[in-house]
């Protein structure tokens, strides 16, 4: 399988890709193998005939056709006219609609895609490429190798910047699953991610804490805290630094299960587990445009308020939801296990 991503730009500009693509696919015409292009915008696309397939965006299309595309449907018959230029298929991504196809056998479909917070659309195409001929070449049919190009297309979106996409991530899409493991991360991963952002204008959040016993009062909080920006990071204390805090006995879950919990959660972007019983440390390495800790403290007594504050950042106190204390909570479920009383439990 070869796979051409044209963007007709610089060394690639000009004739060199329409001449080069033309003779590559048919070389790969008489060898049997076959030729992918995702087209660049503006060009003509006569310098993909022969290819086994074109994989063009709504964009794209429309300019090469001439044509608005605004719904699913014209994106399908858009697809089929695409054919003319010599193609075998023609692969049309209409971003949350997903994806329409037409083959020159008279083969077509519409491909939906589930629903997905989009951070970034930086890579998607290419990801689409990327999967859609690695399924063809693994002998998957069209539909198939198309559904996989969905899922991992949907899932570059969720991602900021061009993001790979590991093996378990991709079986979690296909098995219908839902994968949070890449908002784990380390600390230095951590500011690799966080330069972009900035680079992006985006407002970094942050908050931390022990998080042992995940309750309401823990999730409107981190909700509250990322309605302060762009991008919530929270500072997850580990085993050890919450036995130091709290004594033995705690933590009552695990810091890998505390921090998939986390995850979960749509409103957090990433987790990063710090070992120092302050936060201190870890607040300056992130240093966030806002620091958000409970309205029990004053925000002078946040840990780490006059590093954001020496930088520019504020200090954010987000309201308290109930009495959710992690032993108000024990003791709630201890009495559950107790003999109900003469009014019933």
């Amino acid at each position: 399988m070869v796979l051409v991503s044209d963007y007709a730009k610089v060394v690639c500009a000009g004739e060199l890709v329409a001449e080069l693509a033309a003779e590559l696919a048919a070389m790969a015409c008489r060898s049997g193998v076959p030729v992918l292009a995702d087209p660049a915008l503006g060009v003509d696309y006569h310098r993909y005939r022969g290819c086994t397939g074109i994989t063009p965006n709504r964009s794209e299309t429309g300019t090469a056709l001439g044509r608005k595309i605004a719904t699913a449907e014209q994106g399908l018959e858009v697809a089929r006219d695409l054919l003319a230029f010599g193609v075998q298929s023609a692969v049309v991504t209409l971003d949350r609609e997903g994806i329409a196809w037409w083959d020159a056998d008279g083969r077509s479909g519409l491909f939906p895609v589930k629903p997905r917070q989009v951070f970034d659309i930086t890579g998607a195409g290419d990801m689409v490429l990327a999967a859609l001929g690695y399924g063809l070449a693994a002998g998957a049919d069209w539909p198939m190798a198309i559904e996989l190009a969905n899922l991992a297309g949907g899932a570059e979106v969720e991602r900021l910047g061009v993001a790979p996409l590991s093996r378990p991530e991709l079986l979690a899409e296909l098995s219908g699953g839902f994968s949070t493991e890449h908002k784990v991360v380390s600390p230095e991963q951590l500011e690799a991610q966080l330069r972009n952002r900035r680079r992006k204008g985006q407002r970094i959040v942050m908050t931390n804490g022990c998080f042992d016993v995940l309750h309401p009062g823990h999730v409107a909080a981190l909700q509250y805290a990322r309605n302060q920006g762009d991008c919530l990071v929270v500072g997850l204390n580990s085993d050890r630094s919450v036995r130091a805090l709290k004594g033995p006995g705690h933590p009552i879950i695990a810091e890998r299960d505390r921090a998939e919990m986390l995850t979960a959660l749509a409103c957090v972007d990433y987790v990063v587990v710090f070992e120092d019983a302050s936060v201190e440390g870890l607040v300056r390495r992130v240093a966030p445009d806002v620091l958000v800790k409970s309205a029990q403290y004053a925000p002078e007594e946040v840990v780490g308020c006059e590093s954001v504050r020496q930088r520019g950042g504020t200090v954010a106190l987000s309201p308290m939801k109930g009495d959710y204390s992690t032993s108000g909570l024990i003791e709630r479920i201890r009495r559950m296990g107790e003999p109900d009383g003469p009014d019933g439990p």
